[in-house]
């Protein structure tokens, strides 16, 4: 009878044991370094900006082209609009898309965002009407400068380069009998390139 009870008493502890192993351990985080907690935060919320406005210029010292070629050598080409200032075009277009694109940054840091466009290539009729194949490129470049919307302290200063595939041939006149327009694509394009700049990252 005894030796029965030592033998139930050794089959009951090592059940005891059992049960112990196979419950995974939790890691204490109460008593973690207030730092780490920090730093994992930071990493899962990322730098926010919410912007207050958005200043575009585009300096008079950039080349303009009318010429009706495949690929100007110009900073600036443009056609959409009437012949006239394509700076002030330029401007506009590229002052509404930013500013639209923008009031979708509203938590974080309020910053002013100062843009300087170096580049707006659009296509010529040549290019657009005349072109082999279905696709071209509408080059587009400026200087990105966020600065804190209190101090005038600059937070970060860049070169966005962003080009956007642009219809050409027989895309581009579907593309319009759609009411699709270079204007309204490359409109569409920048205000998602701001997002994509200063909205929180992935």
């Amino acid at each position: 009878m005894k030796q029965i009870k030592l033998i139930a008493l050794a089959l009951a502890t090592a059940s005891v044991a059992a049960c112990t192993t196979s419950v995974p351990t939790e890691t204490a985080t109460r008593g973690a370094p207030l730092e780490a907690a920090t730093q994992q935060t930071a990493s899962i919320t990322g730098d926010y900006y919410a912007v207050q406005k958005v200043n575009v210029i585009v300096p008079s010292k950039l080349i303009v082209s009318e010429a009706d070629a495949l690929y100007p050598k110009a900073d600036i080409v443009w056609r959409e609009d009437p012949r006239g200032n394509r700076h002030d075009q330029v401007q506009k277009i590229v002052q509404d898309a930013l500013t639209a694109g923008a009031a979708r940054l509203t938590s974080g840091t309020p910053v002013v965002v100062d843009v300087e466009v170096t580049r707006f290539h659009a296509l010529t009729e040549k290019a657009r009407y005349h072109s082999a194949t279905g696709f071209q490129w509408h080059d587009i470049d400026f200087r990105l400068t966020v600065r804190d919307a209190q101090t005038g302290e600059v937070l970060e200063s860049r070169k966005v380069e962003a080009p956007l595939r642009a219809y050409a041939g027989t895309r581009a006149l579907a593309a319009e009998m759609q009411g699709i327009t270079q204007k309204s694509r490359i409109s569409q394009h920048l205000s998602s390139v701001i997002v994509k700049e200063l909205g929180p990252k992935a």
